[in-house]
C-alpha cells in the first residue's frame, strides 16, 4: 500500500487571493475614487458656487463626485473579492487577546 501526498499547493484554495497586483489594483481603485469624491465635495460647498437642484448637473462637480463614488464602490468590492475571511478560530483567539 502506498500513501499518496498531497502537496500543499494544491490543497490551498486557488483564486485571486495570492495576487498581490490584483489587491494593490483594488487599493489604488479606492484612493482614486475617494480622491474623486473628496475634491469636488469641498469645491461644490465654496460660497462662490451657488448650488441649487436646478443646476445640479450644469456643474461639472458633480460628475465627478458621481465617478468617484462608482470607483470606490469598485474598489471596495474588488477588495472584498480579493481577501479571504478571517477564521473564526483565529478571531477568537485576537479577542482573547484585547481582553
Amino acid at each position: 500500500m502506498s500513501v499518496k501526498k498531497i502537496p500543499q499547493e494544491e490543497t490551498a484554495e486557488k483564486g485571486p487571493h495570492k495576487s498581490k497586483p490584483l489587491l494593490y489594483l483594488a487599493f489604488g481603485l479606492s484612493i482614486a475614487g475617494a480622491a474623486l469624491m473628496v475634491i469636488p465635495t469641498i469645491l461644490i460647498f465654496m460660497p462662490w458656487i451657488e448650488l441649487k437642484l436646478e443646476n445640479l448637473f450644469s456643474y461639472p462637480h458633480t460628475y465627478f463626485v458621481i465617478a468617484g463614488f462608482v470607483v470606490l464602490t469598485a474598489g471596495l468590492i474588488l477588495q472584498r473579492r480579493i481577501t479571504t475571511p478571517m477564521e473564526m478560530e483565529k478571531t477568537a483567539k485576537l479577542k482573547s487577546r484585547l481582553e
